[in-house]
This record gives structure tokens, sequence and C-alpha cells, in this order.
């Protein structure tokens, strides 16, 4: 080791040297933290002496040979004892049998009273030497020199000051291993001394490098060099051979290999037990470890592990309780054997866990431990599991359910984890959780399944479209014990009633009375609006606890289909407006989760929502997302959702080709019992409608209401098979059915504003002679208005003017063919009907799109868009941007409304 920022004590050590020669002896004591250099200082030293003719003696302490007596005065006088003159002098003296005669354990007057003539024998010894030549005394790391030698120093040492004597000694700085009775002894004497060591400065290791690896290098690396070694220079050397070693650059990062691993374990190895201790606990407990709890695992006092941080800290491995670079950590965790670090842990999480710490806490140490844990630590690891989910830490979650099934005996209870967990990969989107349906199966053909868990079970059942299988758990179910949450029990009955009704009549619907409280339950509440849309009582009331409930839910694994079921019964009840505010707010709380199964559903409903009110473009946009969110393997029965809306869209775009490749894709076969299954025969039956197959759509809607009737969820706006079954007569020729149906549907609109009232007034009038449609038509325009439906306002505003323009030509009565004004404003009667382009042009440009932005969505050019704009201002009779704008926004009362 070079010596760096030593010269003021060297200068001191030759100066008592010079001092020692002129009969001036002295004692010294060079103390510093382990690998400060103070070895190197005394064989420096060292070498000096020897060439000035002076004797030299020198012991080195060890920590194996404190237990025998006088181990370090045998070594200092035994180049002594070689010489004949003086061996059996020396053998007299020092008389291991007689050491042994009284113990080191005994009161210190007894000992010096016993050792005395020892001591003083050796003096006279070490006097008559000096007498010849100086001598000088080496005793290195003296801290480990054993008691009897301890004393022999300081009885010497305090008769130096008129000898040829200098005693040069070497200690470490740790207040644990300083013998505070050699120190007050010696350091009160004029004639001894005492060098401090410290860490090497910024610009000591930077002076350190230079000789290692170049000025170049030193002056890049000397910073980071001192920051990472904390000024010891055993470190700073031993970093600089790895660089060396892995052939970095000059300016390249500095990395801890295999020579700084090894001068990490080898300043441990020289320091106390106790330092090793600590620092093994920091590597294993982790650099967060509260001082408190290091102590307790360690069965110490936390000033202790205090002091001993400390001390890590000058010998350049730790700031505070924390490892200076990662392959220190590493080097002492590796060191650590398994059994112990296992101890440790499990110490660590039992003493919080009688602390009542939070569960979290505890279980960093449990899922450390990993093994062996005691059954305590099942409900912490579940507890710890919970809290993890809320906060979107799913993957610590799920290994806090896995440990908690290994650790668990009680079958019931693995159930319930087992459960939990599987709800946590549905979650997250793993492949796992076909796995952990599986292992529910088996446990609940073996009886080991709540009916809460049991409930688990059957919702993944039902998502997967494995009727088949849930048939048998619902068998099961009815005779399982009640359940501990009795509205998780009535949300179920409800949901597959509104979504899986196939199986509705094997799951009855239950009126149990509802415990005190269970009211606010949010499933209790959902289960109550689904129930009130299935029977047909949806007024204003069950609407308002709607949105309270969507108010006062928050979005968890356990509410996702619950608020997708509550949005889409307003949906239906003609509030898309508040759907869609309420949609959008817990998207935004979807978002801030990694959740793609949250997202993905209520995108769904968003896409849904936005058909509802004729914003094609968003609906298309929302619902692509939901299918790239969730590939369309692990929707389930549900693909039919998003797969109808843009299914839909396409078909009401005219993109039949896209419609057609969407059909196309593979569906699962029990889809078609399912509510979803409805939405997409209904979508399909539109498709055909639009490609002139009126047989194949008048099938589709025909199996719609059939499926809708047997199950018991023919409610208005579900899928109104009536009217696109009405529409498959008209095409069909047989407009007296068309009549029959679009008034069936028009009797069944929940409202006057309803959007279901708006299709069947214009399906009504296209089933009537043109005579007849303007006041159909003119109500139709009036009910999208209301309801904000964009898509069927500008479709019905266009056959209002081809209407108006096939009855101007047989000359009709004006105020008979002219189109009712909307409430509150004057309207401007329309002339030529737009054409599909462009009312797709003017809806964009309606909703505030710029020329460039309606170019850019539609795939066509700026010219063309203002060429469709000119054309729909002259056929709409208005003059600008705004005027257009007017026409085709909601009244105010919508907008109050929504």
């Amino acid at each position: 080791m070079t010596l760096v920022e030593r010269e003021r004590e060297m200068k001191l050590l030759d100066m008592l040297h010079q001092e020692c020669l002129q009969g001036h002896g002295a004692a010294v004591v060079v103390s510093g933290p382990v690998a400060s250099g103070k070895t190197e200082l005394l064989r420096t030293l060292e070498r000096r002496v020897r060439d000035s003719n002076c004797l030299v003696l020198d012991a080195t302490g060890s920590r194996t040979e404190r237990s025998l007596p006088f181990a370090v005065m045998a070594q200092i006088f035994q180049p002594v004892a070689d010489v004949p003159e003086y061996t059996d002098q020396v053998a007299k003296i020092i008389d291991l049998n007689r050491c042994a005669n009284v113990s080191v354990d005994a009161p210190v007057e007894e000992i010096e009273r016993y050792y005395a003539p020892v001591f003083q024998s050796l003096w006279v010894l070490l006097n008559s030497l000096a007498s010849g030549r100086p001598v000088v005394i080496f005793v290195d790391d003296v801290h480990h020199a054993d008691e009897l030698s301890t004393r022999g120093l300081l009885f010497l040492a305090r008769r130096l000051r008129f000898s040829r004597v200098l005693l040069v000694m070497t200690e470490e700085s740790d207040p644990y291993r300083q013998n505070k009775l050699f120190h007050t002894d010696l350091l009160r004497q004029r004639h001894c001394h005492r060098l401090r060591l410290a860490p090497l400065s910024r610009l000591g290791v930077t002076e350190l490098l230079t000789d290692l690896l170049g000025a170049r290098a030193a002056r890049e690396l000397g910073p980071v060099c001192h920051t990472q070694a904390g000024g010891n220079p055993l470190l700073v050397e031993a970093i600089a051979e790895d660089h060396l070693a892995l052939d970095a650059p000059e300016d390249g990062e500095l990395v801890g290999g295999e020579a700084y691993r090894e001068a990490v374990l080898a300043c441990l190895h020289r320091g106390a037990p106790l330092l090793r201790s600590v620092a093994c606990g920091i590597a294993v407990l982790g650099e967060r470890t509260e001082p408190d709890l290091l102590a307790r695992v360690l069965d110490c006092q936390e000033e202790v592990v205090r002091k001993a941080g400390e001390t890590l800290e000058t010998m350049g491995l730790t700031v505070g309780l924390r490892f200076r670079m990662a392959a220190a950590r590493d080097a002492v965790y590796d060191h650590v054997p398994a059994d112990q670090r296992h101890r440790m842990r499990l110490r660590a999480a039992t003493l919080l866990h009688d602390d009542a710490a939070p569960a979290s806490e505890i279980t960093r140490w449990l899922l450390a431990a990993g093994r062996v844990l005691p059954a305590w630590s099942v409900s912490v690891l579940r507890a710890a599991a919970e809290e993890a989910a809320r906060h979107d830490h799913v993957e610590q979650a799920i290994s806090c359910l896995d440990l908690a099934y290994r650790t668990s005996t009680d079958p019931a209870e693995r159930g319930a984890i087992v459960a939990e967990s599987t709800i946590l990969q549905w979650r997250a989107g793993s492949p796992e959780v076909g796995r952990g349906v599986t292992d529910l199966m088996a446990m609940s053909q073996e009886g080991a399944l709540t009916r809460d868990d049991t409930g688990v079970l059957l919702r993944h059942l039902l998502w997967k479209g494995d009727f088949d299988a849930a048939e048998e758990v619902l068998e099961r179910y009815e005779i399982l014990p009640s359940t501990a949450r009795p509205a998780a029990d009535r949300f179920l009955r409800a949901s597959i009633r509104y979504s899986y009704p196939r199986l509705a009549p094997g799951f009855p619907a239950r009126t149990e009375p509802v415990e005190p409280g269970g009211g606010l339950d949010p499933l209790h509440q959902a289960a109550e609006i689904i129930m009130a849309a299935l029977e047909g009582r949806v007024d204003a009331g069950v609407v308002g606890d709607a949105e309270r409930f969507l108010e006062g839910c928050r979005l968890q694994d356990t509410t996702l289909e619950p608020l997708c079921d509550v949005l889409t019964v307003l949906l239906h009840s003609d509030r898309a407006g508040t759907a869609a505010r309420w949609c959008d707010f817990h998207l935004d709380q979807a978002s801030a989760y990694r959740a793609p199964i949250w997202q993905a559903m209520l995108g769904e409903t968003r896409a849904r929502i936005a058909l509802w009110q004729g914003d094609l473009a968003s609906a298309r946009q929302h619902a692509a997302t939901a299918l790239e969110l969730l590939e369309p393997e692990r929707w389930g029965v549900r693909v039919g959702g998003p797969l109808s809306v843009l299914v839909r869209v396409a078909t009401d775009l005219g993109d039949l080709d896209e419609a057609g490749r969407l059909l196309s894709r593979p569906v699962p076969r029990t889809m078609f019992l399912s509510r979803f299954g409805l939405q997409y025969l209904y979508a399909r039956g539109r498709y055909y409608l639009a490609t002139d197959r009126a047989h194949s759509a008048r099938d589709d809607f025909e199996l719609c209401g059939e499926l809708a009737a047997r199950w018991g969820v023919d409610l208005p706006g579900l899928t109104m098979w009536r009217l696109g079954l009405a529409e498959s007569h008209l095409r069909l020729g047989d407009p007296g059915t068309a009549r029959r149906l679009a008034e069936d549907e028009l009797d069944r609109a929940p409202s006057t504003r309803s959007r279901v009232r708006g299709l069947s007034l214009r399906l009504l009038a296209a089933a009537r002679v043109p005579a007849d449609r303007v006041k159909l038509l003119s109500e139709a325009v009036r009910v999208f208005r209301a309801c904000s439906d964009r898509h069927n306002l500008a479709e019905s505003l266009a056959a209002l003017g081809e209407l108006t323009e096939l009855l101007d030509s047989d000359d009709a009565e004006p105020d008979r063919c002219a189109p009712a004004r909307p409430e509150g404003r004057d309207a401007t009667e329309p002339g030529d009907p737009l054409s599909q382009a462009e009312w797709r042009v003017a809806d964009l440009a309606a909703r505030g799109r710029s020329n460039r932005e309606i170019a850019a969505e539609l795939f066509i050019t700026v010219s063309t868009v203002e060429q469709h704009l000119t054309r729909t201002y002259r056929k709409l009779n208005v003059s600008s941007r705004a005027a257009l704008m007017s026409l085709l926004a909601p009244s105010d009362s919508t907008l109050t409304v929504s």
C-alpha cells in the first residue's frame, strides 16, 4: 500500500526516532480505521530504523492468541532469546507455567503485585540491550494483545522517558476494542503520544489513483472513487485493480469487482465480531432497517448498533447504515449462510408482529424469509396483499398470497387465498389465472370453498363461457352455508340474470332481508339497480340511486363489473350523458392503475355509450382500444361487446369490408348464450341489412328476440331487435309487419325523449306512405336532438330533406310538408338531402373539428372537406360553421340532463 497524506505522521515518528538515538525514549500509539495505512506506516519507519543500526523487536497481536499469556511479549523478546547469552534469562523471566498461577480476571492489584517482578526483569533486560544500541519495538494490532502482554507494555512504556527505547504500537479506532485502562494510563505520560490516521481526502484518493491508474484517469475517477471507498486506501486500491482488470476506459464507470469484494471482507474480518454482525445485519435486512429493529434482531443495544455504524462509515464501507456500493452489500450478503439469513428475517418479522406493526412492514421480512413461517403469518400476508393490491402493487400482492398459501394448512383458508390470488392474476392479465380457476374448481369439487370463494370461481367460469362447469358449481353453491358478505351473493344472482340469463332459471334471485348496514354495500346497491332494470322499474328514483352509486363506488376488482352494469342500465334508460360523464370519471381512475382489464371493460362500456350518442368516431376509438388492451381470447364471451360496437360503427360508416372482417373473427360458441351474444347478433343483423341480405338479417333479429324473450331480458334499448326485424320486413316487402313491430317498440320506449322512441319513429315513418312521414320524422329529429344522438339526428335530417324534395316535386301542400320547428328556436327548413359523406363531415364540424382534423379522421383531402361543407351549408340553409353547430348541437335542456 502506498503512503498518501501521511507526511505529518511520518515526520513525527522520524523525530521521535532521532530523540531515541539521543537517549530520550517515547511510546506512540497509531490509531485509525481498518486498512487506513497503520501497518504500512509502521513498516516504513521500520525500514528507516534498521538503516540506523537500531535493534528492532516486533510483534503482532492476534485475535486467536488473546487467551495465551505473554503471547505478544514472547514475540517481542524471541530475537533476544535466540542469542545464546540471553536464552536462559528470557526463558526464566517469561515462565508460562508461572503465568497460569494468577488469572487475568483477578483484581488489578493482585495481578500487578504478582507479575511486577516479571515486568521489572523484562525492563532490566531491555535497558541492558539499549545500553549497547538503541532499541525500537513495533507492536502491530495492539488491541489484539493478551491481557498480560498489555500490562507488560504499559509497565515498560512508563519507564521509557530517559532510555534509548522507542515503542511504536498500532490499533484500530474501534470504541469496542480499545482498552480504557491502557489508554488512560499510557497517554497521561508526557513522553507518550497518539497519532490518529484519518481517511484519505478527495485529493488524497486522486493522488493514490495517480500512482495506480495514471494522472488522467485519476482526475476523472478520483471524486467518484472517494465517495465509493470513503477514503479507505485498501478499498481505493481494490477498485483501481478491478478497473484495470476490466480494461475499462479511463473515464469509465467504477465498479466493485472481485478485488473490491475481497477487500470488503478483509476489512470486516479484521474488525470486531460485533462490527461484522452489524454489517451482516445491514446486508440481510436491508438499508431501510431502523437501528432499533436491527439491534433487537442482533440482540444488542441500539447504541451499540449506532456506534458500529459510525465505525463502518469511517472504514469506508457505509454511509449511516447504507453500504456505499452495491458490491459491498452483495459481498457481505453472500458471506452470510442461508440459514442465518432466514433466522434474521424471521426474527425481524416476529418482533414487528409482537409490536403490532402494520402488515406491510411485517410482510417485507416474511417474503424475504420465504419458508418455514409461523401460523400467524398467513393472516398478516393476506392483509398485506390486500393493501398492496389497493396501491396497485399487484405482483407484490400475488407474492404475499403465494407465500400465505404455502404456509396455511387449513383447506378453507387455502381456498380463500387461491380465490384472492386468482382475482389479482385476472387483473394483471397473468396466464396463471387459468391455473387458479382450475385449482378453485378442484377445491369446489372437494367441498373446500366457501360461498364467497365459489362466487369468484363462478364469475371466471362465466367469463370464459364454460357454462357446463358453471352449472355444476351452481348446484353446489345453493347448498353452501350463507355467505359472509350477503351483498356479494345478491349481486352475483342479479348479474347472472342480467348478463348470463341462460343460467338464471337454475339460480333464482333471493329476497332475503338486508342486514343492518347491508344496503350501503356497493354490491347490494348495484344488485338493486340491475333488478329494477330487469323488472322494468327504472324511474327517477332508481336513476338517482344509480348516480349515487357511481359517485360513491371506488373502482376495484370486486366493483368493476357492478360499475359497468350500472352504467349500462343508465344508458338504456336514456341517460347517455350521465353515463358518459361517470364512465369517463372511472376510466380516468382506471388509467392510474396497471390493470388492462379495468380499462378494457370500462372502455367497452364507453364505446357503447358513444355509439348510443351517435358519436361513431369515439365509439370506434374506445372499442378498438379495448380490444388492444385485452386480446380477443382473453375477453371470453364478453368479446361480443367491443366487437358488436366496431361492427355497427363500420356498418353505419359504410365500411362494409371492415365490418365483414370483424365478423370473420372467431368467437366463443357460448357467447350466444349471454347478453353479449344478443349484442353481437343485432350488430351482425345490421351488417346483413347493409349488404342486402335481408333474409339473413331477419333470421338474426328473430333469434335475438326469441332468446331475449326466453331469458326474460327483452328490455328497451338492450338490443332493439324489433326495429331490426321491422327493417328486414320492409326490405322483404312486408310493411305491415314492419309497422306492427315498430309500433310495439315505440310503446316500450321509456320516455318521450328516448333514443328508442326516435329510432322507432324513424322506422315507422319508413313504413308509411310519404305524405304521412313528415310528422314522424320531425318528431324523430326533436328526439335525437334532445338525447344528443348526432348520427341519427343527421340521418333523420337527411331523410327529412329527401322527403321534402319528393313532396315538393309532387306540388304537395307546404304546411303539410314542412318539418316541425325545434322548440325554443327558429328552425331552418332543410333543402336537398345530405349524402352519407356530407353528414359525416357536418357531424365532425359541428363538434368543433377543424377542416384539417376532419380530413385526417376521414382519410380525405382538405379540399374535399371544404366542398362537402359548402354543399351542406346550402342544403341546410346555414351560412357558417357556428350556425351548423347550433343546428346540430343538443338543446339546453338536454345539456342540463347530461
